[in-house]
């Protein structure tokens, strides 16, 4: 009789072993599953924020607060010009924070240039219409006046038209022009050049253009503007 109850025990210990072993397994597997399942779910959701944040793209607006001027404020009237030098003067003290505005008609001939920030009356920097590396497409270039010949402060830019989204010659185009004086380069002087060139209100590429310490050479910024043609060329300012 003894032997039978040893047996039975030893039969219930055995099971009751099996259901500890099952109970400990099913437990280890749920509390790995919920582990898998808080750690993989952010790294979803952050994947997914970063490609959004990667994929928006904020247009750059006209900043609030700059004072409007247009050729007629620099003592040049709307109209045809041809070959020659045209130069006028505003009359405030800075062009810091302004948005120099017109409507203008570069053709594709010539050279045509127009000078703005000038110390007198041929410094500050240039926008002129130009054919690149002998290309057949003509596009608009800003350039340094370079008046101290002392090398050139920055090398040109060239304005294309299907960044710009509009022809850039040979049409009417409504360019405008933002200036601000800003310490772009950290050294606490704001005498960093901000531009930015706006083409139907919308900034060239959505990128503004720094130049160094242009702020302060000695033709570089004042208050003159110069227009000069060559040529058969021809600007029209409306």
């Amino acid at each position: 009789m003894w032997k039978n109850q040893k047996k039975i025990l030893l039969q219930i210990l055995q099971m009751c072993c099996v259901c500890i072993l099952s109970f400990m397994f099913i437990t280890a597997c749920a509390a790995k599953d919920q582990k898998s399942d808080e750690t993989e779910k952010p790294k979803q959701e952050e994947t997914s924020g970063n490609k959004e944040e990667q994929d928006e793209v904020v247009l750059e607006t006209i900043p609030e607060g700059l004072e409007e001027l247009h050729f007629i404020d620099f003592g040049i009237e709307n109209g045809e010009y041809g070959k020659g030098t045209y130069k006028g003067e505003y009359g405030g003290t800075t062009l810091d924070d302004t948005l120099v505005c017109g409507k203008l008609t570069f053709t594709p001939r010539g050279d045509t240039h127009v000078l703005i920030g000038g110390k007198k009356a041929m410094g500050g920097f240039g926008i002129s219409a130009i054919v690149p590396n002998k290309s057949e497409e003509w596009v608009l270039r800003l350039y340094d006046t370079n008046c101290d010949k002392k090398g050139w402060k920055f090398e040109p830019i060239y304005f294309y038209s299907d960044i710009a989204g509009v022809p850039v010659v040979g049409q009417e185009i409504d360019l405008k022009v933002s200036i601000q004086y800003v310490d772009n380069d950290g050294d606490g002087i704001e005498n960093d050049l901000k531009l930015g060139m706006w083409f139907n209100d919308k900034l060239y590429d959505n990128q503004y253009i720094y130049l160094k310490n242009y702020v302060n050479l000695s033709y570089s910024m004042g208050t003159w503007m110069t227009i000069v043609v060559f040529q058969d060329a021809k600007l029209f300012i409306n």
